[in-house]
């Protein structure tokens, strides 16, 4: 089926046969004179040997007709498209689920480690923010994931989504064995570089050192979890993270006091926890069918693995520089002293929990429009999907900076029970507001 506006240059085609496909309804602005619409239908070109009822219109098509509508001026596209929060609120409700889930299981854990003392729980913050530095830098395995499986999926290839699947797995878990063996190797002079109160050395290394023995597995979870996003079944992602933080609620009093394994039983207990909502995902593919075993092998060619790792480099670009800035802010308050470094990974911690409320919209945004990209009318779409994300991304920003505000007192109690941290945290989240 070929679309063509009618125009001068048509009228000497005899050969064929011009019929109105889908007309649009009159509006007064159509009667201005300063207004000159381009065309008034869209046509459909049919050969004199055809009927009328031989040709049909797909959806999309009248879909693109709707939303070219919505897209006259230059602000209409974001005063409009509410024909998409349906299909948007579809996806990022469930990404929302899962992702609000695991910067909770951190969240536990600074709560365990508070009853300890403040030098446990600042020593654990830095641990924190170096190991979500170093992993933070590959999470473009969730993005790159997204976006191959997404256009796999829309063309219904399984054999291709297998393969990429495949592929970013065997990339995750290479770049994870290497995250792992520097940090278990330079734990102690990565704390001291960075500027780890010498009392905070001991416990925050061990710390960081179990925690590090699951970075193969974390680095594989991106690569699950992008995979779930592309075929656009969040549900599957929750799942596992309620597993994951219903394991971890369970083993850190366990490890913690009953073993009395302390800052070390935490890292444990999260490890293992991380390892579970991985295992489910996995099962999870290879039940569907969305996986096959046999596709590991052979490895990937240098072509496959430059396929995943070019896009990659300016996602990491970016997970650099946000990362840096709370390595930074980390390593700044730990040079003031314990009470500092305490305060800073309550309101750190607050600052996580608080920013995921925007990550279903990215998901949702990267999951959607790369469905639209491999479609015939997708531009169009783009572009007003990408216009109310943007609007919802605004007003729950602002719901959330209202909502921060009003509890900065009550909020950093739920960590600790020292009264000096607990005077010095809420000026501190009260500042964090103004970049909400």
């Amino acid at each position: 089926m070929m679309f063509l506006p009618l125009g001068d240059a048509f009228q000497g085609k005899k050969k064929s046969v011009w019929s109105p496909l889908i007309d649009r309804p009159k509006h007064p602005i159509h009667n201005s004179g300063t207004y000159r619409p381009i065309t008034r239908s869209i046509l459909m070109c049919r050969l004199p040997s055809e009927n009328k009822e031989s040709r049909n219109v797909s959806q999309p098509s009248k879909v693109y007709v709707e939303a070219q509508s919505n897209t006259n001026g230059t602000f209409k596209p974001f005063l409009n498209g509410h024909q998409y929060d349906s299909i948007i609120w579809s996806v990022a409700v469930p990404s929302y689920a899962s992702m609000l889930l695991d910067p909770l299981s951190a969240l536990v854990d600074t709560m365990y480690v508070g009853r300890l003392g403040s030098i446990p729980l600042g020593g654990v913050g830095l641990s924190n923010t170096i190991f979500g530095y170093f992993t933070f830098l590959f999470f473009f395995l969730v993005i790159t994931t997204t976006s191959s499986v997404a256009a796999a999926a829309a063309g219904n290839d399984k054999t291709e989504i297998s393969k990429v699947i495949c592929h970013s797995i065997w990339i995750a878990l290479a770049f994870g064995t290497l995250v792992s063996i520097l940090i278990i190797v330079y734990a102690p002079s990565i704390l001291y570089k960075v500027g780890a109160a010498p009392a905070m050395i001991p416990s925050a290394a061990s710390y960081l050192r179990v925690r590090a023995t699951a970075a193969p597995i974390i680095l594989i979870f991106y690569v699950l979890s992008g995979a779930f996003r592309g075929l656009q079944d969040l549900k599957k992602s929750v799942y596992a993270s309620v597993i994951s933080n219903l394991v971890n609620l369970c083993l850190d009093p366990i490890f913690m006091f009953s073993m009395q394994l302390g800052v070390t039983g935490a890292a444990l207990a999260t490890a293992v926890s991380q390892a579970a909502s991985t295992i489910v995902l996995f099962y999870f593919l290879v039940q569907q069918g969305h996986l096959k075993l046999s596709h590991f092998f052979p490895l990937p060619s240098r072509h496959e693995i430059l396929t995943v790792l070019r896009p990659g480099l300016s996602i990491s670009m970016r997970s650099i520089f946000d990362r840096s800035s709370f390595a930074l802010a980390t390593s700044k308050g730990a040079s003031l002293g314990i009470h500092e470094a305490a305060s800073v990974e309550i309101v750190k911690q607050i600052w996580v929990v608080v920013g995921t409320s925007w990550w279903p919209l990215g998901v949702a945004a990267q999951s959607l429009i790369a469905n639209y990209w491999v479609a015939r009318d997708g531009k169009q779409h783009m572009r007003i999907l990408s216009y109310r994300i943007l609007q919802w991304g605004l007003r729950i920003s602002i719901i959330i900076a209202l909502c921060v505000a009003l509890s900065c007192h009550f909020l950093p109690r739920l960590f600790t029970n020292d009264p000096r941290v607990l005077h010095i945290s809420p000026s501190k989240c009260s500042l964090s507001i103004l970049l909400l």
